[in-house]
């Protein structure tokens, strides 16, 4: 696989993909339909992020759509929510069934993101929730 270019609003992953529109503050992780998220996916994820936060000079605020995962390994959990908060400053995630929302809860709670989390099943109300985190974080 050729080294990704995280310059570009769409940077390719194993599990799905990362989209960050120029201009836009709010990074958004598609994952693929029922995918099965393990460690190495994770850590790509993170990687990615990092990347993209470091060319662009900016904080994330990240909405992830796991809508439609199949699951995600212990390690992969612990890896997104340890993501640092100097690099991520909110996570909303979408949720529309059990095993996404059971993720979602262990993502936000057993595993106790140094950053704010919450989930939502609209999207329009994950990105209103991301852009009071930033206005906040602004003021």
């Amino acid at each position: 696989m050729k080294k990704p270019n995280y310059t570009q609003e769409r940077v390719e992953l194993q599990s799905g993909a990362l989209i960050w529109p120029e201009g836009d503050f709010i990074v958004e992780q598609e994952i693929k339909p029922s995918y099965y998220m393990e460690d190495s996916d994770a850590e790509e994820s993170l990687q990615s992020m990092q990347a993209m936060a470091r060319i662009r000079s900016a904080k994330i605020y990240l909405l992830i759509d796991m809508k439609n995962i199949k699951g995600a390994s212990a390690g992969a959990r612990r890896t997104l929510s340890g993501i640092s908060p100097e690099i991520v400053k909110g996570v909303a995630t979408l949720i529309a069934n059990p095993v996404s929302r059971l993720l979602s809860n262990f993502i936000l709670g057993l595993n106790k993101p140094k950053y704010p989390a919450k989930a939502f099943s609209d999207r329009e109300q994950a990105r209103a929730w991301l852009t009071e985190l930033r206005a906040k974080e602004q003021a």
